[in-house]
């Protein structure tokens, strides 16, 4: 155990002395001495002793009863009091500030190794029982927090799940419609006899046509229904080749650290839907920047277990966790569960909001996976995407056991850092 420790508040010089060598025979800390007031609460803020040895009368204005009430009160540290006086009106004004004994000069050994032994031990009993009180409080408002986090989530996902319905029965709809149109497209193509206006124009609506087949198979991620070609992907390379999109056009004030898990295998994903995902929460980020911070990019695998609020069809298991996180604005409380809702933006000054962050929650809905947003307003936002681990995927891992860490800078400036030791 620690040693105790004490401080000394007398102004008789050579009696502190004493005090401080039999104090320091007795096995106890002493932090420092006092003779008045001042370096009584200076040494008290500095040290943070656990009980104080306090003289009735000090120099200065301040009587040590005092001294004693405001030690207790501000800093929780208790006193024994040695003096030279018995009278009853300064014990009296001893024992208002509830002192651990009140012992005469002169001291005996005894006396004061007995009064320092139990006033130690009842100062470290309270503060232990003060201690498991204040964690059976904070695990009992814990537990209620995560309860209403909880039901709070399972109402945002099905909010969220009533508005993929809207959004997979609008995509449905137009792609039935698109397909349709593609075999009168391909005839016209072919077609030998059309002049070069029509041909321009027969090409103008082909890629018109192409252009709203991907934009209809981005509104099925975003419902979460699927729409996915799976293949095996190195999720570290997927991440590195968008950051390179976005390098070039960086704020020089803007950094992008990477830590990624290059032991995780491969993943069978959809590559370009995943990448988008990726893409929509990175621009965020960038944006909730602005001119002047940074942000991180970790990948690592985690195991989730149990029910998950975030999508109540997920499996316990292994998951690959990508976590973005940045130094921005952050986001209000309220707002956080609105975010990933389309079309819904917390920016008065875009003209056309998006489904950024709707397509990816419902990539990795698709996925058997799910996205979560954690924020404190003026400090940033943490936004993580989570995909299931696989056996196909971790048999083919390539075993590399250890992380890189890369900085990318401004202006396509980059800096890659060693990587770190294999652990043993």
């Amino acid at each position: 155990m620690n040693k105790a420790k004490v401080m000394i508040c007398e102004d008789d010089a050579l009696l502190a002395l004493e005090l401080e060598y039999r104090v320091t025979e007795l096995g106890y800390e002493v932090i420092g001495t006092a003779s008045d007031s001042e370096r009584a609460f200076e040494l008290a803020n500095r040290g943070r002793p656990d009980l104080a040895l306090m003289d009735v009368h000090l120099n200065g204005g301040m009587l040590g009863t005092e001294i004693a009430k405001l030690l207790r009160k501000e800093y929780d540290i208790a006193s024994i009091f040695i003096s030279g006086s018995a009278e009853a009106g300064t014990v009296h004004d001893a024992v208002e500030s509830k002192p651990l004994a009140y012992l005469v000069k002169p001291v005996q050994d005894h006396e004061l190794s007995l009064s320092l032994r139990c006033g130690v031990e009842q100062v470290r009993e309270r503060r232990n029982l003060e201690q498991e009180l204040a964690a059976e409080i904070t695990d009992s408002e814990n537990a209620r927090n995560v309860l209403l986090e909880f039901r709070s989530t399972l109402t945002s996902e099905a909010r969220m799940r009533g508005l993929q319905e809207i959004i997979g029965g609008i995509a449905d709809h137009f792609n039935n419609a698109l397909f349709a149109l593609s075999l009168p497209l391909d005839i016209l193509r072919e077609h030998g006899g059309l002049k070069p206006f029509e041909l321009r124009q027969v090409e103008q609506m082909a890629t018109r046509h192409e252009s709203e087949k991907v934009f209809m198979r981005r509104l099925l991620w975003a419902s979460g229904t699927g729409g996915l070609e799976l293949a095996s992907c190195s999720v570290q390379e997927l991440i590195r080749e968008v950051l390179s999109k976005f390098s070039p056009t960086l704020p020089t004030g803007v950094a992008i650290l990477t830590e990624l898990n290059e032991a995780s295998p491969s993943q069978f994903v959809d590559r370009n839907a995943l990448g988008l995902a990726i893409t929509n929460v990175l621009a965020n980020a960038i944006e909730a920047v602005g001119e002047l911070g940074e942000i991180s990019i970790r990948s690592r695998e985690v195991y989730a277990g149990g029910l998950i609020p975030y999508n109540s069809k997920a499996k316990a298991g292994r998951y690959l966790e990508i976590a973005i996180t940045d130094s921005g604005r952050g986001i209000s409380p309220e707002t956080i569960p609105r975010v990933a809702e389309p079309f819904f933006t917390t920016h008065t000054d875009r003209v056309a909001p998006g489904l950024g962050l709707t397509q990816a929650y419902g990539i990795l809905q698709s996925h058997g996976g799910w996205l979560s947003i954690a924020s404190i307003e003026e400090m940033g936002t943490a936004v993580r995407l989570y995909l299931p681990i696989n056996i196909q995927s971790r048999s083919d891992s390539s075993g590399n056991p250890h992380a890189s860490r890369t900085t990318h800078a401004g202006e396509g400036v980059s800096q890659v850092l060693r990587p770190s030791k294999p652990s043993p």
